[in-house]
């Protein structure tokens, strides 16, 4: 028996054990909100689509603003308060990173099916762009 036998009848049990019934049922336990998963695939697309175009152009008119905005606070012309940005982010002076990177896992383990829709839609609109 060679190895191309070998990998011909491991090939078969694999197509004989993978019954697409039993697929399309698994997905239909999944309770999965479709209409979520193609809203954020389509924004993945248009988001990676803006990436590729515009990405270098945003990042850098932002860092602009920013070091305009500081640079503004620290000789006293604006006064930017700090703690009520903190606020509006949603994020309170004690949070560490370690913390914000926890809070996303958990939103990436909660919506697993959403975040693979949007990685697709991402890859699909770099590549378009």
């Amino acid at each position: 028996m060679g190895i191309t036998s070998q990998l011909q009848s491991s090939f078969e049990v694999i197509v004989n054990k993978l019954n697409i019934r039993r697929v399309i049922i698994a997905i239909k336990r999944m309770n999965i909100d479709w209409v979520g998963v193609a809203a954020y695939f389509a924004g993945g697309m248009f988001i990676g689509f803006l990436c590729r175009k515009y990405l270098k152009d945003v990042v850098m008119w932002l860092l602009i603003a920013a070091v305009i905005a500081i640079i503004l606070d620290y000789v006293g012309l604006v006064d930017i308060r700090w703690d009520t940005i903190q606020g509006a982010v949603g994020t309170c002076p004690a949070d560490t990173l370690n913390a914000a990177f926890k809070m996303a896992f958990l939103w990436i383990k909660g919506n697993v099916a959403l975040v693979i829709s949007f990685v697709i839609g991402f890859t699909i609109g770099i590549k378009a762009g």
